[in-house]
């Protein structure tokens, strides 16, 4: 009975950790999209500069974005799922610039952000993927 407890309680601190550790990945992500949509809505003479070329920084701003909602993927289609979601908001805010005084809507934004979505989401596939393999390896 006392072995049992115990182990209820070990569990329990386990899972307040991995809780922990999801809720941290997930504050991290929705700071980047409120980050993501500041950095693309705010007029031009608003606009934060890294002093980066500009493709560089949406690559990088998406990459980042995609690699803080990583932690929070457990399987390859959730990984696909939040790549293709990534790349959507990077298009709906491009073209959204239209209308944003000092801002411009560019293909190549688009492609430079969308790029920089592919490296998180290569690095998620490869980690679920392996992750899966290793599990049904040893069911």
């Amino acid at each position: 009975m006392q072995q049992n407890r115990t182990r209820s309680l070990t569990q329990g601190a386990d899972f307040d950790e991995s809780g922990s550790r999801k809720l941290f990945a997930l504050t991290l992500f929705l700071l980047g999209v409120v980050g993501l949509l500041y950095g693309s809505l705010v007029p031009g003479r608003l606009r934060p500069r890294s002093g980066l070329d500009g493709h560089i920084e949406h690559g990088l701003a998406y990459a980042l974005g995609g690699a803080a909602l990583l932690p929070l993927l457990s399987s390859p289609l959730h990984v696909l799922t939040a790549g293709a979601g990534l790349v959507a908001l990077a298009a709906v805010l491009e073209f959204a610039q239209r209308w944003i005084p000092g801002r411009s809507c560019r293909m190549t934004h688009f492609l430079a952000s969308a790029s920089g979505v592919l490296v998180p989401t290569a690095a998620g596939l490869a980690l679920t993927y392996r992750t899966v393999a290793r599990c049904s390896l040893w069911s």
